[in-house]
C-alpha cells in the first residue's frame, strides 16, 4: 500500500518549522547591514518565542550625535503602535492598543463612526444611573465610565473578566441597536489584544475609550511604519 501524507516515517525535511518572522527579518537585516558598513541599520530585537520584543529601539549617529528613538510594535508582525514613539526614553508597552488591531468588516470610516456611536450610546445608557456611585470624577472621563458601567452590568460574576457567556451577552446586547450591529458582532474578538479568549477591564476600556490623538482606521487602508520595509 501507498504511503498516506506523514504515515510513511520519513524524516521530515524541516522538522522545527517555519523561522519565526522575528528572527528571520534579524537574520537578513544582519547580514545587509554587514555587506553595506551602515551602522545606522535598525535591528529588530526579538522575544526568545521568536516573535518581536513590544518595544524595539532604534539608534542613529550623526557625527558627535546619537539619537535613539524607541516604539512599541506588534509582536506579531514588528509594525509599530501609532502614538508610541518616544525619542532617547522608554514607552509604556504595557497597555493594550487594539485601535492598530485588523477588524474586518469594520475599516476605515464606518469603523470610526461605529466608534463614535458605540461611545455615545454606552453613555446615553450610563447617564441614566447615578455617576457618583463609586465613580471619581476628577480622573475618570464620561466615556470611560460608561465603559466601566457596562463592563460591570456584563461581568456576572464580578471577576473583571469577560469569559464566554459575558462576551455573548456583551454582543448581543451591542447587535441589538441597528446603528452598532455590524461591527458589533466582531467586537468582543477585536478587544481580545492578548487574544486569550478572555476580555479585561483594561482591554474593555481601551477598546471603547479611544485616545483623542488616536487614528483608529484600519492599518491596512494606511502605512504603518515598518522599519524593515523602509530598509
Amino acid at each position: 500500500k501507498k504511503c498516506k501524507k506523514k504515515k510513511c516515517g520519513g524524516k521530515s525535511s524541516n522538522p522545527k518549522g517555519p523561522t519565526p518572522s522575528c528572527e528571520r527579518d534579524r537574520e537578513t537585516l544582519l547580514r545587509v547591514a554587514e555587506n553595506d558598513g551602515n551602522k545606522n541599520f535598525f535591528i529588530p530585537e526579538c522575544a526568545a518565542n521568536g516573535k518581536y520584543q513590544p518595544i524595539q529601539c532604534h539608534r542613529a549617529s550623526q557625527e558627535f550625535n546619537v539619537t535613539e528613538y524607541c516604539f512599541c510594535v506588534d509582536t506579531e508582525t514588528g509594525n509599530s503602535l501609532d502614538g508610541t514613539g518616544v525619542t532617547n526614553g522608554t514607552p509604556d508597552c504595557s497597555r493594550p492598543f487594539p485601535h492598530v488591531r485588523e477588524w474586518p468588516g469594520c475599516l476605515g470610516k464606518t469603523k470610526v463612526k461605529f466608534l463614535k456611536d458605540l461611545q455615545e450610546y454606552l453613555m446615553s445608557k450610563a447617564d441614566s444611573v447615578d455617576r457618583n456611585a463609586g465613580v471619581d470624577l476628577t480622573t475618570q472621563s464620561r466615556e470611560e465610565y460608561a465603559a466601566v458601567y457596562h463592563f460591570r452590568n456584563f461581568d456576572m460574576n464580578g471577576d473583571k473578566v469577560l469569559e464566554r457567556k459575558e462576551k455573548k451577552a456583551a454582543k448581543r446586547f451591542l447587535t441589538s441597536v441597528p446603528k452598532l450591529k455590524r461591527c458589533g458582532r466582531r467586537i468582543t474578538r477585536y478587544c481580545d489584544v492578548d487574544k486569550n479568549r478572555k476580555i479585561s477591564l483594561e482591554e474593555w476600556v481601551a477598546c471603547i475609550v479611544v485616545p483623542k490623538n488616536t487614528d483608529v482606521s484600519s492599518s491596512s487602508e494606511q502605512d504603518k511604519f515598518n522599519p524593515f520595509e523602509v530598509i
